[in-house]
């Protein structure tokens, strides 16, 4: 089973070399498709530009696209991932690389035995500013999340979160529904999602605790992959700093609507 690679792209062009490059050895990788979400005409030039060295350089798959006006983080990627062609899609941020153990986790025995049913979340994440590889080596920039795999339901989700009991090691339960960058089942999601994708009125800045919400609403399962991680970059202008409040209100909005989930 082969896997495709979702990037959804907003004036982060100067970033999708090193993203590329952390996913196109992936040997059970045989598509990766860019969506942007309308980023200036400067910005996409220069994207254009650098995917078309890439498929020359490495003999790529990759397929851009780009949406008529702006969508937003959570329609952009439901826009992106709608695009794949295989079954399980791993979407990854522009920003982002994937971890350097990435092509060993994603084995032929891990593709047969996805399930359909599971978000797959990284268990732990490395931040960076300028150098991802060296945040490897400082321990002070990995951020533990569990040492083992993990498979969690929307009942001990939601009694945790009204509990206050800690699940994970080194953050909050709520800060692992913000982690994005997850493997997921394209048909699946895109049923599930559809809900937030034709909302005009729900906070989805935030739009990875909203995709958990909307996943496990529907009795999927958050998994945690052991030793699955990718290198997250912290910088001013990412979407995340860009949304500001918004980002904050829908946070707050969805991490109530998962405590109560075991009400709905």
């Amino acid at each position: 089973m082969k896997l495709s690679i979702a990037i959804p792209t907003l004036n982060s062009s100067e970033f999708i070399d090193d993203c590329i490059n952390s996913v196109r050895k992936i040997n059970n990788v045989d598509e990766i498709i860019i969506n942007d979400d309308g980023s200036n005409e400067l910005d996409y030039s220069i994207l254009e530009r650098k995917v078309e060295k890439l498929i020359s350089s490495y003999n790529l798959n990759i397929s851009l696209y780009r949406n008529e006006k702006n969508l937003g983080g959570f329609k952009n990627k439901y826009v992106t991932i709608s695009k794949c062609t295989n079954d399980y899609v791993y979407q990854i941020d522009s920003d982002n690389l994937a971890g350097l153990n990435t092509n060993k986790i994603f084995n032929d025995t891990f593709l047969s035995n996805l399930n359909s049913e599971n978000f797959y979340l990284p268990s732990k994440v490395y931040v960076f500013k300028k150098n991802p590889y060296l945040s490897s080596l400082r321990k002070k920039y990995k951020v533990l999340i569990a040492n083992k795999k993990f498979l969690l339901d929307k009942k001990e989700i939601s009694r945790s979160m009204t509990d206050d009991e800690k699940l994970f090691v080194d953050v909050k339960n709520g800060w692992v529904f913000n982690l994005g960058n997850f493997i997921v089942n394209r048909e699946y999601f895109l049923e599930r999602m559809k809900i937030g994708f034709e909302s005009k009125d729900l906070p989805l800045a935030a739009d990875p605790i909203a995709m958990c919400y909307f996943w496990l609403k529907e009795d999927g399962k958050l998994q945690l992959i052991e030793n699955f991680y990718h290198f997250h970059r912290l910088r001013p202008n990412s979407y995340w700093y860009s949304a500001g409040e918004e980002a904050t209100k829908s946070v707050e909005y969805f991490e109530k609507k998962i405590a109560n989930l075991n009400n709905d």
